[in-house]
């Protein structure tokens, strides 16, 4: 089990589904305690089973301030859904940061070429959708 946990299929499987459950909550925010249950497992699991995840003390105490000003944010907000809506996304961005932090660099060419492919898909769609003649050049 430790070896699967500390290979470089445990680490890409745990990016995607940070990234899946991102899309998740951005797009149906009420299924947050799902989409926060599967990366936070995945989390918990590596930090129990191998050495700490914790081995950048002034960035991992950034991160957690970070999360700390989010909760005193939806603790001081007057709207509590679309602050705790809020929370939740910031708290898949610190688990993103610890997905991205344990990548080997056996991974870096395979979501170097995905990105790659994300990027060229959002320029060719925005090149092929955008109305050149409606705006004006001055």
């Amino acid at each position: 089990m430790r070896t699967f946990i500390e290979s470089r299929w445990f680490a890409l499987f745990n990016y995607i589904l940070v990234i899946g459950s991102s899309i998740c909550l951005y797009v149906w925010p009420q299924t947050w305690m799902w989409a926060l249950a599967l990366p936070f497992g995945l989390w918990l699991l590596k930090s129990i089973s191998t050495r700490s995840l914790f081995r950048r003390p002034l960035l991992d105490g950034a991160l957690f301030v970070f999360a700390l000003t989010a909760a005193l944010g939806y603790w001081a907000a007057y709207d509590e859904t679309a602050a705790w809506q809020k929370f939740c996304l910031v708290l898949a961005a610190v688990f993103f940061y610890y997905a991205i932090a344990e990548q080997p660099a056996e991974n870096f060419d395979l979501l170097a070429a995905f990105w790659f492919v994300v990027g060229i898909g959002i320029a060719s769609y925005f090149l092929f959708t955008f109305d050149f003649s409606a705006y004006v050049v001055k």
